[in-house]
């Protein structure tokens, strides 16, 4: 499993290539939504995040925990027990 770090900084950098921004300036507290991202961006993300962490996920799960830190910190506790390899 990732650090919370890491999945941060991927979060940033995925999160930076669709809105345009450097990844340093999108704060870990800034909702999703308030970036700009809509729907199909967002399940797009969970999809990419999916594979990257080689697990299963809600695609929900942006509108759950909708800032990077609230869900980089929910895959890094609450979700770390569900880890699939694939």
């Amino acid at each position: 499993m990732k650090t919370k770090q890491e999945i941060i900084i991927w979060l940033q950098e995925k999160v930076a290539k669709e809105t345009r921004l450097q990844p340093e300036n999108i704060s870990v507290d800034t909702p999703f939504a308030s970036l700009g991202l809509d729907s199909i961006v967002i399940v797009t993300l969970v999809a990419d995040l999916e594979n990257w962490l080689g697990t299963s996920l809600d695609p929900t799960v942006c509108w759950e925990y909708p800032t990077i830190g609230l869900l980089s910190e929910w895959l890094v506790t609450e979700h770390r027990g569900t880890s699939h390899a694939g």
